[in-house]
This record gives C-alpha cells, sequence and structure tokens, in this order.
C-alpha cells in the first residue's frame, strides 16, 4: 500500500493556486522558500501521518501544516489570507488521483503570531485529510 501523502500535497496546492481571490492576495504557494520571496506567501509545511483504517477500508488521516508569512506591520493582511485558505480549502473539492479519495476534510487549529524577528506575521493552519487507499 502506498502513502497519499504526495498526493494530498498536489491537491492541496491545486485547491490554493486554483483559488483566484487567494492568488490575488499572494506571491506565491510554495514548499520551499528562498530569500528572496516576496511578501506575502503561503508555504506548505509538515505533515503528519496515521493510519485510518476501518473494517471494511484501509486509509489515512493526513495533518497538513500551512505557514502564511506577511510584512504587513499588523495582522490584518495575515488574517485575510488565513480566510482565503480556509476558502480556499473547503469550498471546493480536493481532487485526487491514483485511486486515493478524501472523505472529510478538517480545520484543526490556526494561530497569527510575530515572528522572531518581530516584524514578520505568521499564520499557521493545521488541516487533518482523510483519505481512503
Amino acid at each position: 500500500m502506498q502513502t497519499a501523502i504526495k498526493e494530498v500535497h498536489r491537491s492541496i496546492f491545486k485547491a490554493l493556486t486554483s483559488y483566484t481571490p487567494l492568488m490575488e492576495k499572494v506571491t506565491g504557494v510554495l514548499d520551499g522558500v528562498n530569500e528572496t520571496q516576496g511578501f506575502p506567501y503561503i508555504e506548505i509545511g509538515e505533515p503528519t501521518i496515521n493510519p485510518w483504517n476501518t473494517k471494511n477500508t484501509i486509509g489515512e488521516n493526513i495533518v497538513f501544516v500551512l505557514h502564511t508569512w506577511s510584512k504587513y506591520p499588523g495582522y490584518s493582511e495575515t488574517y485575510d489570507v488565513m480566510n482565503l485558505i480556509y476558502a480556499a480549502i473547503t469550498e471546493q473539492p480536493l481532487t485526487m488521483l491514483g485511486g486515493f479519495s478524501v472523505k472529510k476534510i478538517e480545520s484543526e487549529s490556526k494561530n497569527a503570531f510575530k515572528d522572531i524577528d518581530g516584524k514578520t506575521r505568521h499564520g499557521v493552519m493545521n488541516f487533518r485529510v482523510y483519505v481512503n487507499n
């Protein structure tokens, strides 16, 4: 059995980058960021994979972390980007390939804070995706 992690990552990336209101607000959706990246942007972060098996199915629940980064002096831009991410993930189905199917998506947590430099605003969102393999 293969893990659905790569396919969930791909489908989250596609959901975010195909959501026009979000892409009009950010400079990119990335899973690797270089020093010259403009703000605000979204980084697809660290996944956690757990089994999600029933009597009849084999599956996984995969928690994806999405980071937002902003240089705006307050939190307004961070909140706007976080709301657009939520809409992009929840208002359209994630399209899966490779025989995987999404059964449910839950928003687990949202947090916004000043980064260590005291200027950058950092938003963190966790989404749990239940997948049948």
